[in-house]
């Protein structure tokens, strides 16, 4: 623990030298709240009781959780009640740990909270929000915990350095150096380090519940710190370091990931890894998906005879898109059943097959199959339920063959609600169809993707 820090002993002794170090300021808020009364989940459910968030009974996600990890959305005002012991909605249903709201993201919201509190003034931060706006949203955030709220082992994305300041109640941390990766893998199936790029990962071992070390040997290697930060304190944790949280009474934790010269260089090179997807877009509808040339004169594109999803202007073109990669992609868009080329009007509901057997056809609210799955690698356990959160890898593509996203590329899984996000319909409803290890190859109906409007400089109209 340190007083007065020295800003530039801080970056130098515990972001810059070797791996970097934790380190408590028990000064850091002293400039904080000055104007305004002190954060509590009391006090901030009385003024923005109505906002809706999510809450966990554990975070963050792992894709081998089993039961799936459960997310409810209620009110700040419900979640400061169960905070209470009043019995709320989802107080009795069984939960692996006490319900946890570990990502409320307010500020853009309620800019008043911005002038509450500052930046630590002994860090370097490149990433303020004077200089972008966006990155309230992006590297700030509240969390609010009850006795026993868990933020489970994991490093962060990006690369990125955090701070978290406790302005209410104590909480307990755990963290492991970067060197200590390998160590904490309990089974042969975790991610070993490189596996996913510059983003973070997460491991099953848990501090809180060490398991036997004549079983895991290996643990004996690792090298923990331990420490309980409490109200007015802030621990600085440098990029790479596995860290694990508890709350041991009622807390709320202002959070902040950040980049500075210490991490500028790996920050920026997994910036570039979200920015390496950028299809050529253009209109499907008039122009050939081979050449990208409209339709001569006295002529119409020819749209594939098996799956409607995309047009030629002639023979050649198609040949050479056969044979480029339609031919894998072209089984699974056809079992949308378009009846037409894309540009064309959707189908109606009374001509789409509803084959109560084709369960990988599920069809959309008039009928029309909203996506097609083929399955390549069967999965195992349940699937998952309306309020299940999942973690997916993904290569993402356009019915013309262009990859227009992929997680693998960034080496960052993508974590999503199954009924409450904003991901394409089609592709949520499919998701929920599979087991976790499943492998698949999905096409998602235009009506159930991004229809006439598309994605910018992502997903053309009219596209599957």
């Amino acid at each position: 623990r340190v007083c007065k820090a020295d800003p530039a002993t801080i970056m130098e002794r515990y972001l810059k030298s070797g791996e970097g170090r934790p380190v408590i300021v028990t000064d850091a808020q002293k400039d904080w709240f000055r104007n305004a009364e002190r954060w509590t989940l009391q006090t901030l459910a009385a003024r923005y009781g109505a906002e809706e968030l999510a809450v966990n009974d554990r975070a963050p996600l792992q894709e081998w959780d089993d039961p799936p990890m459960r997310t409810r959305f209620v009110s700040l005002a419900e979640y400061a009640a169960y905070a209470r012991g009043e019995p709320t909605s989802f107080s009795r249903e069984p939960a692996e740990n006490p319900w946890y709201a570990n990502s409320w993201e307010p500020f853009t919201k309620f800019p008043e909270l911005l002038a509450q509190w500052s930046y630590p003034y002994f860090v370097e931060d490149g990433l303020t929000h004077e200089r972008d706006e966006a990155n309230l949203i992006n590297y700030s955030k509240i969390f609010m915990g009850v006795p026993g709220s868990t933020t489970r082992l994991h490093y962060d994305n990006q690369q990125t350095h955090a701070w978290l300041a406790q302005v209410e109640g104590t909480k307990q941390f755990v963290l492991y150096p970067p060197s200590d990766a390998e160590a904490l893998r309990l089974h042969h199936w975790e991610e070993k380090m490189g596996e996913s790029g510059a983003e973070g990962l997460r491991r099953a071992y848990d501090p809180g519940a060490p398991p036997d070390l004549n079983a895991y040997p290996h643990l004996s290697k690792l090298r923990p710190y331990a420490a309980v930060v409490g109200p007015g304190e802030l621990i600085l944790v440098p990029r790479g370091w596995w860290h694990w949280a508890r709350s041991l009474e009622v807390t709320t934790t202002l959070m902040r990931n950040f980049a500075n010269s210490a991490n500028h260089r790996q920050f920026q090179q997994s910036i570039n890894l979200d920015q390496s997807e950028q299809p050529n877009i253009f209109d499907i509808s008039t122009r050939c998906v081979v050449c990208r040339l409209p339709a001569p004169k006295k002529s119409k594109l020819h749209p594939c005879a098996r799956c409607k999803a995309v047009a030629y202007c002639g023979r050649e073109c198609q040949k050479r898109h056969w044979a480029g990669g339609h031919r894998k992609f072209c089984p699974v868009l056809s079992g949308l059943k378009l009846e037409a080329h894309p540009a064309a009007a959707p189908p109606p509901a009374s001509s789409v097959s509803r084959d109560p057997q084709d369960v990988f056809a599920a069809p959309s609210d008039d009928g029309a199959p909203a996506f097609h799955k083929s399955t390549s690698r069967e999965g195992r356990g349940p699937t998952p339920d309306d309020e299940a959160m999942v973690r997916v890898h993904y290569d993402g593509y356009l019915a013309d063959g262009q990859k227009m996203d992929s997680s693998t590329t960034k080496g960052k899984a993508f974590d999503f609600h199954v009924t409450r996000s904003r991901v394409a319909r089609g592709w949520r409803e499919a998701v929920r169809t599979m087991k976790a290890g499943e492998k698949a190859i999905v096409a998602v109906a235009p009506h159930a993707a991004y229809a006439d409007h598309g994605v910018p400089d992502k997903v053309p109209r009219h596209s599957p």
